[in-house]
């Protein structure tokens, strides 16, 4: 901000925000990817606005506010397509299927992540297709397919490790030791 570089404020706004959700400060998040939204807007970036839209629909699904993260993603979705955005279309699909899966749509959900999953191996992007991987078991594993789910989170746990994502490691470390 002292510096007036307001893309750089948007951006560490929007990461600001991924840090207070992971951190479970859900109010602190949504207060900090909102602003971003808005700087993002107010700068005329479509392709930041988006991206960090979709960061507000993750905070949705994270507060367990299906119907708030769908409308969120899809207009974060629609601009990512319009631009021809693959990669940031995929993980839109992915924040999409964990609100899907919030009311009640498993089945879709579970189909959501496997494209997910398919492209961002297409696309040769390690962390988009951890992140999809570590939903999928989560996914798989509420839903009584233990098998599965820890198959899938053993492939997530190896790519973030990779990534040296300890944080995102030790989640799911805890997640395959649990019965």
């Amino acid at each position: 901000e002292q510096a007036r570089f307001q893309r750089g404020t948007a951006e560490s706004r929007h990461n600001l925000g991924i840090v207070f959700r992971e951190q479970g400060e859900l109010a602190r998040a949504i207060e900090v990817a909102t602003q971003a939204v808005g700087d993002a807007e107010r700068l005329g970036d479509r392709q930041l606005a988006a991206q960090a839209t979709a960061g507000v629909a993750e905070i949705h699904v994270a507060r367990g506010e299906s119907e708030l993260a769908k409308q969120q993603v899809e207009r974060a979705l629609a601009v990512h397509r319009e631009l021809k955005d693959p990669v940031r279309e995929a993980e839109d699909l992915r924040i999409l299927a964990g609100a899907v899966a919030l009311s009640g749509g498993t089945q879709d959900a579970v189909a959501m992540l496997r494209d997910v999953i398919d492209r961002a191996t297409q696309h040769g992007r390690p962390m988009l297709l951890a992140s999809a991987e570590r939903d999928f078991a989560r996914l798989l594993i509420a839903t009584g397919d233990v098998t599965s789910g820890k198959a899938a989170a053993q492939r997530a746990r190896a790519i973030f490790q990779r990534l040296s994502a300890r944080a995102e490691t030790d989640k799911l470390d805890a997640l395959l030791e649990a019965p």
